[in-house]
């Protein structure tokens, strides 16, 4: 795999063919001793790590939610990926980034929010709300249950195309009634 920096202008990263592409405007630093970068450098790796992975193992239907699957869940695993290694705190100061991208980018937005069940092509929302929610979802009911249950769903759609609401009803079905509540207001309500 090869990490390509890209001119500041282009998308924050993106994935393609063993490449992950990270754009030179978030200051990549040759002091990575702080968390906060650390927790960069995992978070964006793993991102583009998951975003492969998803690109060579789903077939995601080209409707409404689709971004969900190829945006969302490569930057929630990342964001477990970076809890596993430098724990809670460093995955926080992610979420605070993310959640204040969002905020910034969604008063910049005219159209009116989509819930995350059909989140489409608004690129602010995937990356950033999107993949705390799933974060959060992948929190409740387990990193051990989530991958499972992702890899019983691909299977079960025998090379069929993938729906990101199919999915989402599967993995929030093994959620504590405590906690369903606040899952299903995340995905299936504009808050």
């Amino acid at each position: 795999i090869q990490l390509v920096e890209i001119h500041r202008w282009q998308d924050p990263s993106y994935s393609f063919a063993n490449t992950i592409a990270i754009s030179e405007k978030e200051g990549w630093v040759a002091d990575t001793k702080g968390l906060q970068e650390k927790a960069f450098i995992y978070q964006t790796v793993g991102s583009g790590l998951a975003s492969l992975w998803v690109q060579q193992n789903l077939r995601i239907a080209n409707v409404q939610g689709a971004d969900m699957l190829s945006k969302a869940l490569p930057e929630a695993i990342a964001l477990q990926f970076v809890r596993e290694t430098f724990g809670e705190e460093a995955v926080q100061l992610l979420i605070k980034k993310k959640m204040d991208k969002y905020a910034k980018d969604r008063n910049n937005e005219p159209n009116a929010e989509p819930i995350l069940l059909f989140a489409d092509g608004a690129d602010y929302l995937e990356v950033n709300k999107g993949a705390v929610a799933l974060y959060e979802l992948i929190e409740a009911i387990g990193m051990k249950t989530f991958a499972s249950e992702l890899s019983d769903f691909i299977n079960e759609t025998n090379d069929e195309y993938i729906y990101f609401r199919s999915l989402y009803t599967k993995l929030s079905s093994g959620i504590e009634s405590k906690n369903k509540i606040d899952i299903a207001k995340r995905f299936e309500e504009v808050m």
